[in-house]
């Protein structure tokens, strides 16, 4: 009521390899918004971030990293051209392995100065990730790239006008490997009238 039903998923090309900023659009008519996206932060792999299979999400936004020590944070910030409500994404392949890596994720979202911090459900649950409010960590459980079952759902219950994902080292592995993640199915609502 009230509220406009908006869904995108990155379609095949829809990414230029290697561009750390991008704008999608995304809906029609009073449900049409643009989220640009920026990708920040040191030791991200050449021609990254791209489309690929992540979490089974095809053609999904791919963040990839290879970090030099836990830690290491590579920043993906989503900048909506209007407030949107109850905003909803899913994160695949949030994944470790022992002597390889471990992926450490923290979700944040605002509305210009006030704070909307989600809630994170996992695929599988506590054998694949631990959740501690905004912050999930993997377990040291690979995943392949066509599975569902280290997939993340984030959900924002309140306005918001940007949202961003931490996507961390962690802790668990001192020398890690290549880690990748991938960002696809979002949704939202678009007030009929501006918030």
């Amino acid at each position: 009521a009230g509220e406009t039903l908006t869904t995108f998923s990155f379609a095949a090309g829809s990414w230029t390899a290697g561009n750390t900023t991008g704008s999608v659009n995304a809906g029609t008519g009073v449900g049409a918004v643009t989220i640009n996206f920026t990708v920040t932060g040191p030791n991200q792999i050449a021609g990254t971030p791209r489309n690929a299979t992540r979490g089974n999400l095809t053609n999904s936004l791919s963040i990839e990293m290879d970090q030099v020590s836990p830690g290491q944070t590579v920043n993906t910030a989503f900048v909506f051209s209007k407030p949107v409500n109850k905003l909803r994404y899913t994160i695949g392949d949030v994944d470790g392995q022992a002597n390889g890596w471990q992926d450490l994720l923290v979700m944040t979202g605002a509305n210009a100065a006030t704070a909307s911090t989600p809630t994170l459900t996992s695929a599988t649950g506590a054998a694949q990730h631990t959740i501690a409010g905004n912050q999930v960590t993997s377990t040291l459980n690979a995943c392949a790239n066509t599975s569902t079952a280290c997939n993340i759902t984030v959900n924002h219950a309140n306005p918001l006008n940007q949202a961003n994902i931490a996507f961390t080292s962690g802790p668990d592995v001192t020398t890690p490997n290549t880690q990748l993640i991938g960002i696809d199915q979002i949704q939202f609502c678009v007030p009929n009238v501006d918030l």
